[in-house]
Formats: structure tokens, C-alpha cells, sequence
């Protein structure tokens, strides 16, 4: 099951990556939750052995285009072969095909790779695109439209986690309204769909595994539509914990760190899992660079760039241009608050390199903010 999603309202879309999965097999770990091994109960003796961003382009001397794609791979690899090949004048079409297509259309191009596939009995697709300021649909299954979602208005969902990912939407805007945020603007709405939707579905990846278990997550990814072009959220430092005022001191207790960065065409994830570690006010936290995991997850039809080294990410990730922060309220407790800051904004942790550590230190001009937003005591700094 995978998923993919345009809110169409707010010129926002966001994709899991793919997950190539088989009952057997050398698996591999995943950025969102690390090894599926140790999830309990176990995943059903499937095995996820590969990762792709579900993304393509394409384009003609006049126009271009950016996709995203769900189903079955082997279906929309042909596809996409299908387009490259049109382009580059190197495909063997019918004359059915031959007499439909218009060459310097991309629509028509793609369209026309989408039928050949599907005669081919490569039918197991789903696409969402643009192409110039207009949008690009073929689905297999026929999609879902949810018209004026609460909250977010009208968004089109693919893949086989369509339904999952509606009724959960519909529920977390119930919940944005049910909190008096229904005078919301467009700007605001746009962020929360970049920016909270993945966050909160890298969670439900981490603390139930519900989409795990369901062939959806992995990690995710968040864009905004621009004319031809999806533009990925990038630079983006992911932080889950528990902030603390204690002994006239803040703590923080770090759970998960996520940062991702493209390089070209090739989302770098990199990521710390183990046990939670304690960032005290005047106590920085360390990580071993061994312990900070790296994947370099190709765009479909592409080739991966080298693997970045840990070194070389968390160095990236120091200067991080978006911060994305989940604080839970207590370890067992489902509640949470969420924060989101951009290029300039605030930062809950400074992060640098120290030998072959990561330092993380505790800012204490900006943690104050967050605590007050969390109503915690304010603590005096040392």
C-alpha cells in the first residue's frame, strides 16, 4: 500500500517513499522506525529489501513536468520508460498511437505512455503531476476525491492508502476546527499541510507502526506545486521528545532526530534512533556519528548519488533551514504539540560536530518560547 496526495486548495502535495517489499529476503532498515525486526508484533514475515521516492520528470523543449506515482513498480517504471523514450524520439508506437500523440504536447506524451503501458498489461498505476500550471491525473483504481475536507478543503488521494489517509485527515481537521482554527488563512493551511501532515504521519510510522503494517510510510515527503515543478521541502530537521522543568533547570529528553536534504534528484535521510537520551540545560547530549544512520534514496529512474557519510550529513544538518519539533507531553501520554520554524527561526538545539560525536546543546534564548507554548515553568537560566 502506498500513498500519495495533492491538496489541491492549498498547493501542497506530500508522498511516502516507495517501499519494495517480499516475504523473504535480506531486509533493509527504514528511516522512520529502523529495523521492521524489532517491531512487535513482527511485520506478517515480509521483509521491505529497497526504498525509491515515488517522483519522475519529464519534459519537452517547451514545457516540463514533475510526477508522482503509486502502484505496482514494475507498471509505473514502464511508464516512465515509456515517456523518456517518446521524448527522445526512440519509441516504436502504433499507428493507433502514432496518429494520437502530439509530440511537442507533454500531456500528450505522458498520456500516451500511460495507454501503451496499459495495453501492455503494465495497468497497475496511478499518476499525479503538473505539467505547466496545469494537472496531471491517471488513476488505475479511480483515485479519491475528498471535496472540502475539513480544514484543508479539496484534496486528491492515490494508492492503495488513499482511504486511510482521507479518513485520516478528515479527523485531524475535525480537530484543527474543533480548536478554533477555522479562521485559518490559506498561507497557515499551506504550512500545516507541508509541514504537520508529516510530522504526524512520521509518527504514526514510530509510535503504532499502523501505517508500517499497512505498506504506507518509511519517510515522507512534503512539496509545494509550482508551474511545471514540485518543489520538495527541503533542508529540514526533524525532532521528537519531552521537555522537562526541573531543579530550576530545562532538560530535554530526545526521542527521535530525522534531517533530510536533496542531493539533486536524491533524497539524503539521515537518522538517530536507540534509547532516549537526556539534553540537560547545562549538560549537552552527544551521539556517536556510528549511531546516526544514512540513506540516499533514489528518484524513479534515476541512480542514487554516493551515499553521504554521517560526517557529512550531520555537518548539514548544523545549518539546517527548517526546524520541525513534536513535544510530547510525558512518555505514555498520547498528547503532543507541534512546531514548525523557518529559515531564521527558532531552534530548540544548536547541533556541531565534536570528533566523531554530534553535539546537541540546549539554546536557552529560544527554549523559554517553547516551554511557555507548553505552559511549563519557566526556568531561570544558569
Amino acid at each position: 500500500m502506498t500513498v500519495v496526495a495533492f491538496f489541491e486548495d492549498l498547493g501542497v502535495a506530500i508522498s511516502d517513499v516507495l517501499l519494495t517489499v517480499d516475504v523473504s529476503g535480506h531486509g533493509i532498515d527504514i528511516p522512520s522506525i529502523g529495523s521492521t525486526n524489532r517491531m512487535d508484533p513482527p511485520l506478517e514475515k515480509k521483509t521491505v529489501t529497497g526504498l525509491m521516492r515515488k517522483f519522475f520528470r519529464a519534459g519537452t523543449p517547451d514545457e516540463r513536468g514533475t510526477f508522482l506515482v503509486c502502484g505496482t513498480r514494475n507498471d509505473f517504471e514502464r511508464v516512465a520508460d515509456w515517456v523518456e523514450c517518446i521524448c527522445n524520439n526512440s519509441a516504436v508506437l502504433s499507428e493507433y498511437h502514432s496518429r494520437r500523440l502530439n509530440t511537442s504536447s507533454l500531456g500528450s506524451i505522458v498520456q500516451t505512455a500511460c495507454e501503451v503501458a496499459e495495453k501492455d498489461g503494465n495497468g497497475m498505476f496511478e499518476i499525479l503531476g503538473v505539467i505547466g500550471n496545469d494537472r496531471f491525473a491517471r488513476h488505475f483504481n479511480g483515485g479519491k476525491l475528498e471535496q472540502n475536507l475539513p480544514y484543508w478543503g479539496d484534496v486528491v488521494a492515490m494508492g492503495s492508502g488513499a482511504p486511510f489517509l482521507i479518513d485520516w485527515l478528515r479527523k485531524k481537521g475535525q480537530y484543527f476546527l474543533d480548536m478554533g482554527l477555522a479562521t485559518d488563512g490559506l498561507m497557515a493551511r499551506g504550512s500545516r499541510a507541508l509541514t504537520y501532515t508529516r510530522s504526524l504521519l512520521l509518527e504514526e510510522d514510530s509510535r503504532s507502526a499502523l501505517t508500517i503494517r499497512n505498506g504506507v510510510g518509511g519517510y515522507y515527503e512534503s512539496f509545494v506545486i509550482a508551474p511545471g515543478e514540485l518543489i520538495p521541502l527541503d533542508n529540514i530537521l526533524t525532532v521528537f521528545g519531552e521537555l522537562k522543568a526541573e531543579g530550576g533547570e530545562f532538560a530535554f529528553e530526545l526521542r527521535r532526530l530525522m534531517f533530510h536534504c536533496y542531493d539533486g534528484d536524491t533524497l539524503i535521510v539521515g537518522t538517530r534512533y536507540g534509547e532516549h537520551l537526556s539534553i540537560a540545560q547545562n549538560n549537552p547530549g552527544y551521539v556517536a556519528l556510528q549511531d546516526f544512520e544514512t540513506w540516499a534514496i533514489p528518484a524513479l529512474g534515476t541512480q542514487p548519488t554516493e551515499k553521504w557519510s554521517s560526517h557529512k550529513l550531520a555537518s548539514k544538518m548544523a545549518e539546517a533551514e527548517n526546524f520541525s519539533l513534536t513535544m510530547y507531553f510525558g512518555e505514555n501520554d498520547g498528547r503532543t504539540k507541534r512546531f514548525y520554524d523557518g529559515d531564521e527561526g527558532r531552534r530548540l538545539l544548536d547541533i556541531s560536530i565534536s570528533g566523531d560525536r554530534i553535539k546537541l546543546q540546549l539554546r536557552i534564548d529560544d527554549i523559554a518560547k517553547y516551554a511557555e507554548r507548553m505552559s511549563l515553568p519557566t526556568a531561570p537560566a544558569a
